[in-house]
């Protein structure tokens, strides 16, 4: 799993990871590459979850798209 820390319970899920390994909080796993809906956070190394407007993404951001969410472009373009 390449915890660093793990809690006791749980089957020892992870709490941090080592280094190279991002900490995935929805099932406590540490990855090497986050999902595609998630970006890698390389100051607190956990995978946090794209904008909403993304399927994809490299940061926090709707400018950060790899990819856009086809719900929200269609809606925009609707309703913009």
């Amino acid at each position: 799993m390449d915890c660093d820390t793990c809690t006791a319970g749980y089957n020892g899920a992870c709490q941090s990871c080592v280094l190279g390994r991002y900490l995935f909080q929805i099932t406590d796993e540490c990855l090497e590459i986050c999902t595609s809906s998630h970006y890698p956070d390389t100051v607190d190394y956990k995978c946090k979850p794209c904008d909403p407007s993304c399927n994809t993404c490299t940061g926090p951001n709707p400018a950060d798209c790899n990819e856009c969410n086809y719900d929200t472009h269609y809606n925009f373009f609707e309703n913009g």
